[in-house]
């Protein structure tokens, strides 16, 4: 009988152990597909944020050569700008410069008229010394 308890103890154990054993078993098999499943996707979720950041900083490189680009066109047209509004105040002095020679010779040329429909009434040798000083 002390044998057959000691079996039976021995047996109870053996399938308590085994029935432990098969618990961890399934816990080991089961944390251990949930945790490559883990680090397979965190290990693509570090590839795509990898090519994101190549993408994002081949933009970059990109946009700061456009930025170049544009602050090297900004500096041309600002100083076509300048050179061209020079020309333009020199044309504008020209012109009123001409407009006022024009507006004194017109001025001047109406001045001789008049003296000249005057002459009728003065003898010719006045009149002419007359225009002469109203043109210069």
């Amino acid at each position: 009988t002390l044998l057959e308890d000691l079996k039976s103890q021995i047996t109870g154990e053996g399938q308590a152990e085994a029935t432990t054993y098969d618990e961890f078993s399934c816990f080991c098999k089961d944390t251990t597909g949930l945790k490559s499943t883990s680090i397979t996707d965190g290990q693509d979720n570090i590839d795509q944020l990898s090519a994101n950041i190549e993408a994002d900083t081949a933009a970059k490189a990109g946009k700061a050569t456009e930025l170049m680009e544009r602050k090297k066109t900004q500096e041309e047209h600002s100083a076509d700008l300048t050179a061209e509004t020079v020309r333009c105040q020199a044309e504008a002095a020209e012109f009123e410069a001409q407009t006022m020679d024009l507006t004194k010779a017109v001025s001047s040329l109406g001045k001789a008229v008049t003296a000249l429909e005057n002459a009728n009434s003065q003898p010719t040798s006045t009149v002419l010394l007359q225009v002469k000083g109203e043109i210069a």
